[in-house]
C-alpha cells in the first residue's frame, strides 16, 4: 500500500521541481533581458552624447531632443524665427524696366537702352551679367536651353556657374570655386579622426563643387550638391543628397572652428557654412552653424527656380532675391572669420572656448 502511495506521489514532486526550474528560469530570463535594455540604453545615450547632432529647422516636429540638451536649450535652439530677404530696391527696379514687355526683343531693347546716373555697382554689373546670360540663351537656342540636360555637367554649366561664377567675383581675391566632382578635405579629416597607425586613410565624401578661402589655408565654406540631372529624376533621391550634404557642412564647419578652437563659443557660434543643391530646376541654399554642445542646426536660407522659357525671366526675381541674400551672409560669415583671427592672435584666455563644444558625426 505504502509503495503505491509513493508511486502516486512521485509525478507530483516532479511536477513540483519542474514548475521550480520554470520559474528560476523566466526569473532569469526576465533579469537578462532587462540589464540588456539597461545596457543597451546606456550605450546608446553615451553614443548620442559622444556624436553631434544635427537639428533640420525646416523638419523641427519630427527632430529628436538629444539626451543631454535641455528643454530650455532645445526651445531656443528650435525657435529661431527664419529671417526674410528682400530684394534691394535697385535691383528690383533694375528686372522691373527690363521685364515691362513679354516680348524677347523688347526685353533686349530694354536691357541695352538702361541706364544709371551713378556707376554701376558690384551688385548692379552681378544683376545685368546673370540676366543677360539667360536672355541670350533664350534669343540664340531656346529648344537646347529648354530642353532637359541629359547628365549633371551639362547642367552645372548650362545654369549652375553662369550664376556662381559672377557671384563669387563680387567677393575678389577672398574665394576661390573648384569644379567637377571632387573629395571635400573636410569629410575626409572626419574619417580619419583617431584613425589606427598603419591604416589604410580614406577620401572624403563626394561633392559637386567647393567654395573655399583663400585667406585661410583654401579651406572650405561652400559645398554644391547637383541631385540628379533634370532629366534623370526621380532616379537619385534629393532626400539623401541633402542628408549627405548636411554631413558635409559640419565636417567643413568643424574644419574651420579647429583653427580657432581657442576663441569664445559666444563669438564663433556666429560663423555660418553653406550649401547649394539643386533638384531638377529648384535650387536651394542652406546654413549650418553650432549651437550648443555637440549641436548643429540646420535651415534652409531661400529657394528659387531656374528660367527655361521667356515666360520663366520673372523667376530671376527670386534668383537675385536669394542669390543677394546669400551675399550678405556669406559677408557676415566672412567678417566672423576676421574677427576670430584677430581673437586667436591676441591669444586672450576664455571660459568658454568653441573647442570644447565641436562634436563629429559617427564615421560612415
Amino acid at each position: 500500500m505504502s509503495s503505491k502511495i509513493a508511486m502516486r506521489q512521485f509525478p507530483v514532486q516532479a511536477l513540483t521541481v519542474k514548475r521550480m526550474t520554470i520559474l528560476k528560469s523566466i526569473s532569469c530570463f526576465l533579469r537578462f533581458n532587462i540589464t540588456s535594455n539597461l545596457l543597451i540604453t546606456f550605450n546608446l545615450f553615451r553614443y548620442r552624447a559622444h556624436y553631434a547632432h544635427i537639428i533640420d529647422l525646416d523638419n523641427v516636429a519630427n527632430q529628436m531632443k538629444p539626451p543631454f540638451c535641455s528643454d530650455g536649450e532645445w526651445s531656443s535652439i528650435t525657435s529661431v524665427t527664419q529671417i526674410s530677404i528682400e530684394l534691394p530696391r535697385p535691383v528690383e527696379e533694375q528686372l522691373g524696366f527690363y521685364l515691362k514687355e513679354p516680348d524677347i526683343k523688347k526685353i533686349r531693347a530694354s536691357f541695352k537702352s538702361y541706364t544709371k546716373t551713378t556707376p554701376f555697382t558690384d551688385v548692379d554689373e552681378y544683376t545685368r551679367r546673370v540676366f543677360d546670360y539667360f536672355l541670350f540663351c533664350l534669343e540664340t537656342r531656346p529648344e537646347y536651353f529648354s530642353q532637359r540636360p541629359a547628365n549633371e555637367s551639362t547642367f552645372r554649366a548650362r545654369f549652375i556657374e553662369p550664376i556662381i561664377k559672377p557671384f563669387v567675383f563680387i567677393f575678389k581675391d577672398l574665394m576661390d570655386l573648384t569644379w567637377d566632382e571632387i573629395s571635400s578635405t573636410s569629410s575626409a579629416t572626419r574619417r580619419n579622426f583617431q584613425l589606427t597607425e598603419g591604416k589604410r586613410r580614406r577620401i572624403g565624401s563626394k561633392t559637386d563643387d567647393i567654395g573655399s578661402l583663400v585667406s585661410i589655408d583654401d579651406k572650405e565654406l561652400l559645398i554644391f550638391e547637383l541631385s540628379g540631372a533634370p532629366s534623370r529624376l526621380p532616379v537619385r533621391h534629393s532626400g539623401d543628397d541633402q542628408i549627405k550634404l548636411d554631413g558635409c557642412l559640419v565636417g567643413v564647419l568643424n574644419n574651420l572652428l579647429e583653427e580657432f578652437k581657442e576663441c569664445s563659443f559666444e563669438l564663433a557660434k556666429n560663423l555660418k557654412v553653406f550649401g547649394f543643391q539643386t533638384e531638377g530646376f529648384n535650387c536651394t541654399i542652406s546654413v549650418v552653424e553650432i549651437v550648443g554642445r555637440g549641436i548643429y542646426r540646420r535651415r534652409t536660407l531661400s529657394r528659387f527656380c531656374l528660367p527655361t522659357r521667356v515666360q520663366d525671366l520673372y523667376y530671376l526675381y527670386d534668383l537675385f532675391k536669394t542669390m543677394l541674400g546669400f551675399r550678405n551672409e556669406l559677408a557676415a560669415s566672412l567678417d566672423i572669420i576676421q574677427e576670430l583671427k584677430i581673437a586667436k592672435t591676441r591669444k586672450l584666455q576664455v571660459e568658454d572656448p568653441v573647442g570644447d563644444y565641436m562634436l563629429r558625426l559617427p564615421p560612415s
